[in-house]
Parts: structure tokens; sequence; C-alpha cells
């Protein structure tokens, strides 16, 4: 694991080695919480479905940062 937030990568192999952040989330609204802590998505979602019952769409996310070396361009 690594301390930069967004590590740099140069290939798909090295994204598979950056820390992943999952959450659920809920399709009806803004509403994204960390999967931590042994979270439950479906747990949630049924607490969250409880108190808006209208929102019936969850999905899970997990979500890598990462950024890409410098481009150097060559002088002509």
């Amino acid at each position: 694991m690594t301390h930069n937030p967004f590590p740099v990568v140069t290939t798909v192999e090295e994204l598979g080695d950056v820390w992943a952040a999952d959450y659920v989330q809920c399709s009806g609204c803004i509403d994204l919480v960390p999967l931590r802590d042994g979270l439950d998505p479906v747990a949630w979602a049924t607490e969250h479905r409880q108190k808006h019952p209208h929102h019936v769409g969850f999905r899970t996310h997990s979500i890598v940062n990462f950024s890409v070396p410098d481009v150097v361009t060559a002088s002509p």
C-alpha cells in the first residue's frame, strides 16, 4: 500500500497493485458509504430503503486513485 493518494502507474499490471477503496451507493440519491469495518452492503441498502422506500437500486464501487507520468515531448 502506498501513502501517495494518486500513485504513478505506467501499466495495467501496476494498477492492480494500487490500494482500492470499496463503496456502496444508492442509485436514487448521492449517498455513498465506504465498505469498511465489516459493513454489509445489503444490510446498509435495506436500512437505507426503509428510510427512503422509493430508492430501490444500489451499486458497489471499487475506486482506485492513480496518476500517470508526465508526458515528455521531444524537441524538433
